[in-house]
This record gives structure tokens, sequence and C-alpha cells, in this order.
């Protein structure tokens, strides 16, 4: 089974607890190629909510969630954050946190998506 939304192939699609602190791992590997992302979750009192993104090297990113304490959620929505190359396609992640304000518990929500293929 091919799934597909707007012409983008959805690799993977899932959900997992994560707390302030930790980093989850998603290691992407066909055997021709890796690459590894890593999301990390901070709270930095005082500021404001980012996604910041740091390449390790060609096949190793860090995306770094500050301050993901919404209970009611928050996500990027339509715009889709390219992570990287996969399979000599764009990757793109799309992502929805859910946090609480008086705990360091948090539901993630997330999607991955290929970029079309090339003729």
């Amino acid at each position: 089974m091919l799934l597909t939304v707007d012409g983008l192939e959805v690799l993977e699609s899932g959900s997992m607890h994560v707390l302030h602190g930790e980093t989850a791992v998603f290691a992407f590997d066909d055997g021709a190629g890796e690459l590894t992302v890593r999301l990390r979750f901070q709270d930095k009192r005082n500021a404001e909510t980012a996604v910041e993104y740091e390449e390790l090297d060609e096949q190793d990113v860090r995306l770094t969630f500050f301050n993901f304490d919404d209970p009611n959620g928050q996500g990027n929505k339509k715009k889709l954050l390219e992570v990287g190359e996969y399979r000599g396609r764009d990757l793109y992640l799309r992502y929805f946190v859910v946090g609480s304000r008086d705990s360091e518990h948090m539901f993630l929500h997330y999607t991955w998506f290929l970029s079309e293929r090339s003729s």
C-alpha cells in the first residue's frame, strides 16, 4: 500500500510519549543510505516556542523543540519541516505536540513525508 498526501509519500506516522530533556531518535536506513534525526525537547522558561535545526553531519540532524507546553497542542500545520534527504528524496516532518504547563510530560504526534519521485 502506498499512502500519499498532496503528492507526498507518507513514510511513517505515529505517536509517542516524551519528557522534557529526552531525545527521540529516528534512524532511517534502507540499506543504501542512512539518515538519523534526533528530536530533543527542552523547556526554557520565559522564552518563545521554537524549533531549532542543527545539522551534525551529512547523515545526522538534531531538532530541538523549545517550550512545547500547550495543553491544546502546537504543531507546524501545513508548513512541513524539511529535515534532510533520504532515498534521494527530500524528507519532511509534520508534528503536533500536546504538552502541559504543570508537568514535563508531552505527547508527540509525527508524520514523515518523502517528496515526489523524480522522473
